[in-house]
């Protein structure tokens, strides 16, 4: 059995949209078995709807994407981390929602994989904070 690991909002579209580093969140799916937290899904429709906007997006794949999107991962339910997400917010100055997956994976005990390097810095001051980028996949991906 593969073990688990959090993906937040940014990798799950990178492999939507097949994006800049789409290979990166294949061996990554390939390794990992992944969940995301549950508003991931609103998050990744916001980004739909964004890339239907102002990129070109036909509404009917966004609308296909978002339904594969929700059918294609497992998800762990954001309000059982509320109340340790808003203690990290408020200690390192950062938005709650990002918060949430740093509080699932640290209680969870689980690797927390992300594209938004900004999310990275923001936390990395906190104690025991471990996070894969896809900027920065260890050997063992390739």
């Amino acid at each position: 059995m593969k073990p688990i690991a959090l993906l937040d909002a940014s990798v799950v579209m990178q492999r939507a949209l097949r994006m800049s580093f789409s290979k990166e969140t294949e061996r990554v799916i390939t390794h990992f078995s992944p969940r995301v937290l549950d508003f991931t899904f609103i998050e990744c429709a916001n980004a739909l709807r964004n890339n239907v906007s102002y990129a070109g997006l036909p509404k009917s794949e966004a609308v296909a994407l978002s339904a594969i999107i929700q059918s294609n991962f497992k998800s762990f339910v954001a309000n059982n981390y509320l109340i340790k997400a808003l203690e990290l917010a408020v200690q390192f100055n950062h938005p709650v929602y990002d918060a949430l997956y740093i509080a699932c994976a640290g209680e969870e005990n689980i690797p927390f994989v992300t594209a938004d390097k900004k999310l990275v810095k923001a936390f990395s001051q906190l104690e025991g904070f471990s996070c894969l980028t896809l900027q920065d996949l260890p050997e063992r991906f390739v």
